[in-house]
């Protein structure tokens, strides 16, 4: 049986652990989204909201419990602990990116998001039921209280792609000319949302 692990010990594996990669993040991105609704721009989604749905739908939860004595497989609950803390900085991150990027509108105040609590034992699997927990401070996160899909996302077409996502490959668009520099048709006009002029 592996030596028995202290707390403090443990909480460091897990900060150690956490991997955020571009992966990560850009299927955060796809995710949320595909959680924004498209026909329209004026539904404000909670930042909080947005971040649960994200990590459901990436399959990302948070452990009910990390057992760090070696009865319980610590390693396995340090590496669950750190998968979703990873997960979760991933969608933080996307949610930045697009706000930062203008797909999404930042609405209301900035909140603090509340700090990541992971619940841990240091008895035996199967023993007396006393918990203590590790807070994660890191992941109090500034961001906005609730998102809005920009207009120009809404209305659908090539504008709802991410920047993060687009092609290298694809070629410099002038809006002003068509093929062999003849000035382009323009598409009849759409009505403008309320609002936007």
């Amino acid at each position: 049986m592996a030596p028995e692990l202290h707390p403090d010990a443990a909480e460091q594996a897990i900060l150690r652990r956490i991997q955020v990669s571009p992966d990560r993040v850009a299927r955060c991105v796809q995710e949320i989204l595909s959680v924004l609704p498209r026909h329209a721009a004026a539904a404000n989604l909670p930042t909080d909201g947005l971040i649960r749905a994200t990590l459901d739908a990436v399959g990302s939860s948070l452990p009910e419990i990390v057992c760090i004595h070696p009865s319980g497989d610590p390693d396995r609950g340090i590496e669950a602990g750190a998968d979703y803390l990873s997960w979760r900085f991933a969608a933080i991150e996307a949610l930045l990116m697009l706000t930062n990027g203008g797909a999404l509108l930042p609405m209301g105040v900035p909140q603090a998001l509340p700090s990541v609590r992971v619940v841990y034992s240091t008895l035996p699997a199967g023993g007396e039921n006393r918990r203590d927990a590790w807070t994660f401070e890191p992941t109090a996160v500034s961001l906005p209280r609730s998102v809005r899909l920009a207009p120009s996302r809404a209305a659908g077409g090539a504008a709802t792609r991410p920047a993060a996502t687009a092609s290298r490959a694809d070629p410099p668009q002038r809006p002003d000319r068509g093929h062999a520099g003849k000035p382009a048709k323009r598409p009849a006009r759409e009505l403008d949302p309320v609002g936007s002029r």
